[in-house]
């Protein structure tokens, strides 16, 4: 994977990008290549920099492991929030419904009572 594609990844999925570089890292390891050489020639020259990097590629099927379970929460919550919106659209609809309701009650008793009480008000002055 070059430079550019590895921007381009990490821009659409950074933990897919991540996961793949330290995948690579850990690959070249197995194959007998120097991880030590790589991350120099990434300018990643820090030794707590390159210590992680190390602890990563040793641990990448955990690293996978754990992304793969992350987005699938990650899915699970979405869909939890979306369904809880829905009931609370759903919630707020029938108060308004509801609250609607007692305007128009109102509103028609007003129509009743008020005349009559206006009259009896009147009466009194």
């Amino acid at each position: 994977m070059t430079a550019k594609d590895f921007a381009e990844a990490f821009k659409k999925d950074a933990a897919s990008a991540l996961e793949t570089f330290i995948k690579g890292l850990d690959r070249l390891e197995e194959e007998g290549g120097n991880i030590f050489v790589v991350l120099e020639n990434l300018n990643y020259n820090n030794i707590r920099t390159r210590d992680a990097f190390l602890a990563l590629s040793a641990a990448s099927k955990i690293l996978t492991n754990a992304l793969g379970v992350s987005s699938t929460e990650y899915k699970k919550h979405n869909f939890l929030t979306e369904a809880a919106q829905k009931r609370y659209d759903t919630a707020k609809s029938r108060l308004i419904l509801f609250k609607n309701v007692v305007n128009d009650f109102a509103i028609d008793l007003g129509n009743v009572f008020l005349p009559k009480l206006q009259a009896m008000i009147s009466g009194f002055q």
